[in-house]
């Protein structure tokens, strides 16, 4: 199974990470995931833990996990079981219609009488009001009035809303009609992330729970989160909530479109 632990092995180089971060994130023990790299089935206790550590691994490395063990079974020759053998002659099967139309006709009738006692049950009108009560008289403007309520609020500009999309599970972009942007990211588990912002570096490190960062940028912002779930996120004061749900690593792009 060398080919596919070369694939593991290539995907966690090009993102940067140790055995040791992968460890913490995917909670593999490390040497686990070095058998899976070099391709060591037998130093996996079992084939149903060496599957689910294939899938968890190459999903957290941004690939497809479940091809991954697709083609480690195919590797191995495993075949689908076989459907079973169909009995030579027919069983004959009890009917259970008498059973539930014990059940149903009960309901039935019950939901009958309901809806007739219902029908004849005269609707009750609200009480009048005591007393002399002034007549509601709706207001109606002025027709050579020129007020508009709209001109109460003139002067102060909606704000843009921020606009989310994802091409694939591995993006998501936000953008929004204003500059500079300013990112607050705050952590809610243990979380390692690459931070660029108009095309510079600005930080690499692994973010403990409850650890904040402030980023502000002019045109672009980019995080690449390897649990994008353990992040919350928010965009010039508008929450946008957690950065995905658990799956691979994720680029989370902030971008402002402001001509």
């Amino acid at each position: 199974m060398k080919e596919i632990g070369e694939k593991l092995m290539a995907a966690r180089h090009a993102r940067g990470i140790s055995l040791e971060q992968a460890q913490a994130d995917t909670k593999i023990r490390s040497r686990y995931l070095k058998a899976l790299e070099e391709g060591d089935v037998d130093a996996i206790p079992g084939e149903v833990y060496y599957k689910g550590f294939l899938r968890s691994y190459g999903n957290y490395l941004g690939l497809d996990g479940l091809a991954l063990v697709e083609e480690y079974k195919k590797r191995k020759g495993e075949q689908s079981p076989l459907p079973e053998e169909t009995a030579p002659y027919p069983v004959p099967r009890r009917s259970s219609a008498p059973g539930w139309t014990w059940v149903i006709l009960p309901l039935i009738f019950l939901v009958f009488a309901a809806w007739f006692i219902r029908s004849r049950t005269p609707a009750q009108r609200p009480p009048e009001p005591a007393g002399d009560v002034p007549a509601v008289v709706e207001h109606q403007e002025d027709p050579g009035s020129t007020q508009d309520t709209d001109n109460e609020v003139q002067g102060t500009p909606e704000r843009p809303d921020v606009q989310r999309q994802d091409p694939d599970e591995f993006t998501t972009v936000f953008t929004l009609a204003e500059s500079p942007l300013n990112v607050q990211v705050k952590a809610t588990d243990r979380c390692w992330v690459y931070v660029t912002g108009d095309g510079k570096l600005l930080l690499e490190t692994t973010l403990e729970p409850g650890d904040e960062r402030v980023f502000e940028v002019e045109k672009e912002l980019v995080i690449r989160a390897g649990r994008p779930w353990a992040l919350a996120l928010t965009l010039n004061d508008r929450v946008l909530g957690a950065g995905g749900v658990v799956g691979p690593v994720k680029n989370l792009i902030f971008r402002s479109i402001q001509e």
